[in-house]
């Protein structure tokens, strides 16, 4: 199965990303009516099969919210945006160099409940959060 050498957590990506994708297509679209199994069945498959060609997992960062759970995925990525924020809110900037890992993995722990969020809201909704 293409699954299976995923780690717990890059499974737990993909099915976020499936979802995702799938519940976008089902809602832009109408093309797949409630109950019709075998259509979301192979619209899931085409999904995996997908993301095993394109060999990485990325939410689309059109929004704060996508851009948050790709950036949380990375340590370096993550130190920076806390600097940023740093920088921006005391004007002092953040460094792991002597220490502050800890404060990196409080930001990464938000990540699946970012995810799941996501998963969640309608485009629409999410749109609304950030362009009214």
């Amino acid at each position: 199965m293409i699954l299976t050498p995923l780690t717990d957590k890059e499974k737990e990506e993909t099915a976020a990303i499936i979802a995702l994708d799938t519940n976008d297509f089902v809602e832009m679209s109408g093309e797949i009516k409630f109950g019709e199994r075998d259509k979301i069945i192979k619209m899931v498959s085409n999904s995996i099969d997908n993301l095993a060609l394109n060999g990485n997992i990325e939410f689309p960062e059109e929004y704060l919210i996508g851009k948050l759970i790709n950036v949380l995925d990375d340590d370096k990525a993550t130190e920076r945006i806390i600097s940023d924020l740093s920088q921006v809110l005391t004007a002092k900037p953040f460094c792991t160099l002597y220490g502050g890992e800890e404060l990196v993995r409080i930001f990464q722990s938000m990540r699946p409940k970012l995810m799941k969020l996501y998963v969640e809201k309608t485009p629409n909704e999410i749109s609304g959060w950030f362009e009214k």
